[in-house]
């Protein structure tokens, strides 16, 4: 199925590698995960204003 990829970093990797201010607290434990799809909840590193946050969102594109 196309759409699909790994993510290889644990949440606290990508924290350190960004610099993040903030890890939200349900991401803190998060490993990789060797199969996302299409509609699975991702990690993001999100920039507000001066500050980069790791939240989390759903992967997939809706159509339309």
């Amino acid at each position: 199925m196309c759409g699909r990829f790994v993510s290889t970093s644990t949440s606290l990797s990508i924290a350190d590698f960004f610099s993040l201010d903030a890890v939200e607290e349900q991401l803190l434990e998060a490993g990789p995960r060797y199969n996302v799809a299409p509609t699975a909840l991702v990690r993001v590193v999100l920039e507000r204003g001066e500050s980069r946050v790791l939240t989390a969102c759903r992967w997939g594109l809706v159509p339309s």
